[in-house]
């Protein structure tokens, strides 16, 4: 694989990872767009409650930095750089795909291919046989469930399996 593009792959990363950084210090800082949004709902709330009553109702405000960040779209302006870092990722990873892709039709082409299992023996031997000792077994249950006047009496269908590293 390219170094050059790992290495792009792993900065445009560190680019989005900082661009998304951003974004959350924007939303979930202390006084941020979250928490503005929360107060203006617990506002609103409060307003619907007190409606019927007379008088005048004073409405949260957002902060000066709020209020900017609503007047300049900050939020949207970020996400859209996120998405494009996005999309200059996927272009890498296509990248990076296409040579791989190329790379592995290379030694495809090199590489026999193996067919069968003759090809492969003749390739790499035959397997050698186990001893009998290295086999898995597996041996019927010997007993037998007692039957009453109304049911008939059976036996058991389970198996015990003695491990080995192989299986007959």
């Amino acid at each position: 694989m390219d170094e050059g593009l790992l290495h792009k792959k792993l900065r445009t990363l560190e680019q989005q990872r900082a661009q998304s950084d951003d974004l959350n210090a924007l939303l979930t800082r202390e006084g941020g767009l979250n928490e503005s949004q929360h107060m203006t709902c617990k506002n609103l709330k409060a307003a619907v409650a007190v409606s019927k009553q007379p008088g005048f109702f004073e409405y949260h405000k957002h902060s000066a930095e709020v209020q900017r960040a609503y007047d300049r779209k900050t939020c949207n302006q970020m996400v859209k750089k996120i998405a494009r870092t996005q999309q200059d990722l996927d272009a890498i990873e296509e990248d990076i795909r296409a040579r791989e892709a190329a790379r592995l039709k290379s030694l495809e082409l090199r590489d026999p291919t193996l067919t069968s299992f003759d090809q492969w023996f003749q390739q790499f031997g035959r397997p050698q046989n186990m001893p009998q000792r290295f086999y898995s077994t597996f041996d019927d249950n010997k007993k037998i469930y007692g039957g009453t006047h109304h049911h008939r009496a059976f036996r058991s269908n389970a198996r015990t399996m003695k491990l080995g590293s192989g299986l007959k």
